[in-house]
């Protein structure tokens, strides 16, 4: 009797643990196939502060240049086109302020991947040395004006 009854816990324990794995599977919004899919990986590039330049906003790493080259060069105007909406990121002193640490601490970045969250919207995966240790993302936005930084979700440290 008492192998009989390890004998059907076991079956229910196997039964409920496949149930369980079948209601996640239907629960998550990607398989692992999809969620790659929306990962692109992009080539090592190390951008030295020299190079950077306002290259606009056609791509988003093309928007993360021009927002270090803007820091670099202290262009505080160029600096707020790089938001989707710039009345969100703080007065001008303050941004002055940041813009002149920034400039003190950055001397390169890297960008590793976008990964996609609809069609207007990506998170960019990128290194400021300097600025931080951690791996960092960047919501972006696509607008009418090109690839913008949202100013509503700020820079956060890479899980991805």
């Amino acid at each position: 009797m008492k192998r009989k009854a390890v004998f059907c816990l076991a079956v229910a324990l196997q039964i409920g643990f496949a149930v369980v794995l079948m209601t996640a599977r239907s629960q998550s919004p990607d398989t692992e196939k999809e969620a790659a899919l929306k990962i692109q990986i992009l080539p090592e590039k190390q951008l030295e502060a020299s190079s950077w330049r306002n290259v606009g906003f056609d791509t988003p790493q093309a928007t993360l240049q021009t927002f270090m080259w803007a820091v670099r060069e202290q262009k505080l105007d160029v600096n707020e086109a790089c938001f989707d909406y710039p009345a969100k990121i703080g007065n001008a002193e303050s941004q002055r302020q940041w813009l002149q640490h920034a400039k003190d601490t950055a001397t390169r970045f890297r960008v590793f991947a976008i990964r996609k969250v609809d069609k207007t919207t990506i998170d960019l995966k990128f290194e400021v040395p300097g600025w931080s240790v951690a791996t960092l993302a960047q919501r972006m936005t696509k607008t009418t004006a090109g690839w913008k930084f949202d100013a509503d979700s700020g820079v956060a440290e890479a899980t991805w």
